[in-house]
C-alpha cells in the first residue's frame, strides 16, 4: 500500500472488507467520463477531521480500441471532510 501511514493492517482490512460495508462510508470523486478517480473510505461514525483511507485510480486508454482500464491503484491517508457520503 503506497503512502499509507498510521493505519494498522487489521484496520485497513476491516475498512475495505465488503462484509463490513454497513460499518463504513465512502465518498466518490469521478472524472468527466463518470469513472471513479478517488474513493475515500471511513468508519461510518467518522466526523469531519477523522483519519480515513483514499484509494486513487489512474486509467489508461488502449490506442485503437478506446477501451479504458485501470493502470494504477494507490492508497494514501486523508481526513474525512464531513461531506455527504455515498453508499455502495
Amino acid at each position: 500500500m503506497i503512502g499509507v501511514k498510521n493505519f494498522r493492517t487489521v484496520e485497513i482490512n476491516t475498512i475495505v472488507d465488503p462484509k463490513n460495508a454497513p460499518n463504513v462510508k465512502q465518498f466518490f470523486v469521478s472524472d468527466s467520463d463518470g469513472d471513479p478517480t478517488n474513493i475515500i473510505t471511513a468508519q461510518a461514525a467518522a466526523i469531519a477531521g477523522e483519519k480515513c483511507l483514499e484509494q486513487v485510480l489512474v486509467y489508461v486508454t488502449a490506442s485503437g480500441t478506446g477501451i479504458k482500464s485501470i493502470q494504477k491503484i494507490a492508497w494514501r491517508n486523508t481526513v474525512w471532510s464531513g461531506s455527504a457520503w455515498d453508499i455502495l
